[in-house]
C-alpha cells in the first residue's frame, strides 16, 4: 500500500489505531487487470467459495474469449 493511501487511512482515528495496532495493510494491486475485471472476479470470490468462482469464471471467460475483459468492451 502506498504512503499517500496510508496517510489518508490514518486520518480516521480508528484506521490510525488499528494500523498502529496491527500494521499496514498488506494489500496489493493488480495492475494487469482492468477495473471491470477486478470488480467482476471481487464479486464472484464474495458470493462464492474460491474453487466454484474460479470454475464460474473460467466459463465466464471461455464463453466472451473473443471480447477483451474491459471496461470498454462491455460499455
Amino acid at each position: 500500500m502506498s504512503e499517500e493511501a496510508l496517510r489518508h487511512l490514518r486520518r480516521e482515528r480508528r484506521f490510525a489505531a488499528l494500523i498502529r495496532r496491527v500494521g499496514p495493510p498488506l494489500l496489493g494491486i493488480e495492475r494487469r487487470r482492468s477495473p471491470y475485471e477486478a470488480l467482476m472476479r471481487a464479486i464472484a470470490h464474495q458470493q462464492l467459495h474460491g474453487r466454484a468462482a474460479q470454475a464460474i469464471l473460467a466459463r465466464f471467460e471461455a464463453l466472451y474469449r473473443r471480447m477483451r475483459f474491459h471496461l470498454r468492451t462491455w460499455c
